[in-house]
């Protein structure tokens, strides 16, 4: 094939029978026309002709390798590295651990939980042994009062073994269905106001979201779901009112389901409590 039936003067087309027997060994290109000069790679439709795709720098010496071996040769990433996250200083690390929030017994678990699950996640591959047993030193450093010691008396050092035992003993033991049916049992009672009927539903929809956060690690499925059971919680609501506004309010509730369909990221709760708010001022009532 001569030059002239190539588009570019710094291509080269090569041809072989067979890819597997065709060898650069340590060919040297040189051009004075360009610094670079590559090797084209087009499909031919003989099935027994076949192309390579390499590119030649100028005066480069290219080593030997046969072509049905793997192109890339990059080093295994060693257990407990990250490939493309620089290693943290301590004083990085000091940072970040200083955000953790501190765990009392009795107050929300699934928030400490969640932070520190968090915290890992951006830490892992990151530091070496040392700095690990710092970071679980920490994180146990954090939690207070007889949880403390409930940790000491069950040996947990790491955060896998500290999760699991704060879980059991502190975590809300109902399962997702037992916590779906709490919320949907709830009714308005009499003598109940709106606002003392909507914290009970609001509880009980936090319990429910506790659950979900400590047990779904999919981001998404996550949101997915708490969208779900908000919907649950407003319609619950809805069913269970009682006069003189329970009208009034379950046509408000249906028309913001319906208009977040698309899944917005406004608190449609939120906008249920700001909606019974507006009642007070509108009746002058001291809290309905």
């Amino acid at each position: 094939m001569s030059d002239s039936d190539l588009k570019d003067s710094n291509e080269i087309e090569l041809i072989a029978a067979d890819l597997e027997t065709l060898n650069l060994g340590t060919t040297q290109v040189r051009t004075n026309n360009s610094p670079d000069l590559k090797i084209k790679s087009h499909p031919l439709r003989k099935a027994r002709f076949s192309l390579i795709n390499y590119e030649l720098i100028q005066e480069e010496t290219l080593p030997e390798m046969s072509l049905n071996q793997s192109q890339t040769n990059s080093t295994p990433i060693p257990s407990g590295t990250t490939s493309n996250l620089e290693p943290l200083s301590r004083n990085d690390i000091q940072l970040l651990l200083q955000s953790i929030p501190e765990y009392f017994p009795g107050e929300n678990l699934s928030i400490f939980v969640n932070e520190v699950d968090n915290l890992c996640k951006h830490l892992e591959g990151r530091l070496n042994a040392d700095l690990v047993y710092v970071v679980n030193f920490s994180i146990r450093s954090k939690i207070k009062g007889e949880a403390r010691d409930f940790l000491s008396f069950q040996n947990a050092t790491n955060w896998p073994s500290i999760r699991r035992v704060l879980l059991q003993k502190y975590g809300d033991q109902r399962s997702e269905d037992l916590l779906v049916s709490s919320l949907t049992h709830c009714v308005q009672k009499r003598n109940e106001t709106y606002m003392q009927y909507y914290s009970r539903i609001l509880k009980s929809y936090s319990d429910l979201i506790q659950y979900l956060t400590l047990n779904i690690a999919d981001p998404v499925f996550f949101e997915y779901k708490k969208r779900d059971m908000e919907r649950l919680a407003l319609e619950t609501f809805q069913i269970g009112l009682l006069e003189p506004h329970r009208s009034f309010l379950s046509n408000f509730i249906s028309f913001m389901i319906i208009e977040n369909k698309s899944g917005s990221s406004v608190s449609l709760l939120e906008e249920l409590k700001n909606q019974i708010g507006n009642l007070n001022k509108i009746f002058c009532y001291p809290d309905l």
